[in-house]
């Protein structure tokens, strides 16, 4: 007879549980730093574990966050930690409760939850908070300016053009496009669409502008040589490192320092350019080329906007009839070489062989 799992093993096993059904490894980290500090505050604080938390522990938490940045967690001497603003107070609240909403479901091994009730939910009041908040936006201007800095004469310019155009073109996420995959190209589409995982590990398609499939094909071209359709396979990243030989993608974290020594070269201040920001500006682009705003938001898939969930999925698989528009929008060095321009289709040709 197996020996009983004690209360800090259970709850060990709940975290990994919680953290394996984040997709993304940057939220993922983000929501185990915050859980991890939170139950610290619990221990040297509050001397309690994440089953004897309550609602008057939520509170002292949040206040300790906005006075001294969270310092009754963090208890070492050396670490220089400033006040939370009210927007990150609230969103390691999200974090915390989405961790207290995964304990309050029904054990995969008892069936019962490993507690009675979120504590969070016990608080009178939230701070309310603007979504995407402290998002810089980018204009039209600024996002000319920073491509420009790209080399498109040299292949590690062409990757990284082919690259940042995506999120303006596509209005995808950062974990969303570094890790587009040849695979995900559907070449017999017309138009030719791709593939991505988005949150809530749904998979979605949409079409891939022209402009930006030529980018990606003179890229490849340049990158693996005039074969490179037979070299690369479904599961080959696109936009891979150059320090090695390995196949692996860019992280999101390359994406960032990317887009601000862009800024830098720029002129920029760095730190009023952010990759999301690049989201925003593909939706304020579609909006100027004549997009409403539910067909905005539906191309973002904010599901999470309720007046907005029935046109989730309405140009998802379609045409994209933004794309030409904001191809004009943009300052970029036409394309030259005709010879990495589409892929010529094959009757017999399928999604799951190499174009």
């Amino acid at each position: 007879m197996s020996k009983p799992l004690s209360n800090a093993e259970v709850l060990r096993n709940a975290f990994n549980s919680f953290l394996s059904g984040i997709p993304n490894e940057t939220t993922r980290e983000h929501y185990k730093a915050i859980i991890l500090h939170f139950s610290r505050f619990l221990r040297l604080e509050r001397n309690k574990s994440y089953f004897e938390a309550n609602g008057a522990d939520i509170i002292e938490w949040r206040n300790d966050l906005l006075k001294t940045g969270g310092a009754a967690g963090y208890p070492e001497k050396h670490l220089q930690l400033k006040p939370n603003s009210r927007n990150s107070v609230e969103n390691k609240t999200c974090a915390v409760s989405a961790f207290f909403k995964h304990l309050r479901r029904p054990s995969e091994i008892t069936g019962e939850s490993l507690i009675a009730s979120n504590p969070v939910e016990a608080l009178h009041a939230r701070f309310k908070i603007e979504k995407y908040g402290s998002s810089k936006k980018v204009g039209l201007e600024t996002f000319n300016l920073l491509i420009a800095q790209i080399d498109p004469q040299t292949t590690l310019g062409q990757r990284d053009l082919a690259l940042i155009l995506g999120y303006f073109y596509t209005g995808r996420r950062n974990s969303e496009w570094v890790r587009l995959q040849w695979g995900n190209i559907d070449f017999n589409a017309n138009p030719v669409t791709y593939t991505y995982v988005r949150k809530g590990r749904l998979t979605s398609t949409d079409e891939i502008p022209q402009v930006l499939l030529d980018r990606i094909l003179l890229y490849c071209r340049n990158r693996w040589g005039d074969n490179f359709r037979q070299i690369l396979t479904k599961d080959s990243f696109i936009f891979t490192s150059f320090r090695d030989d390995k196949g692996r993608p860019l992280t999101e974290q390359y994406v960032w320092k990317l887009m601000k020594s862009l800024a830098s070269k720029a002129g920029i201040d760095p730190q009023n350019i952010t990759v999301h920001g690049l989201r925003h500006l593909h939706a304020k682009s579609c909006l100027d080329a004549g997009a409403n705003i539910m067909q905005v938001q539906a191309r973002l898939n904010h599901k999470s906007l309720a007046t907005t969930q029935i046109y989730l999925s309405a140009l998802e698989g379609q045409k994209n009839p933004f794309a030409g528009q904001l191809e004009n929008m943009l300052k970029t060095i036409k394309l030259e070489d005709k010879q990495a321009r589409s892929i010529p289709k094959k009757s017999a040709e399928k999604k799951d062989t190499n174009p």
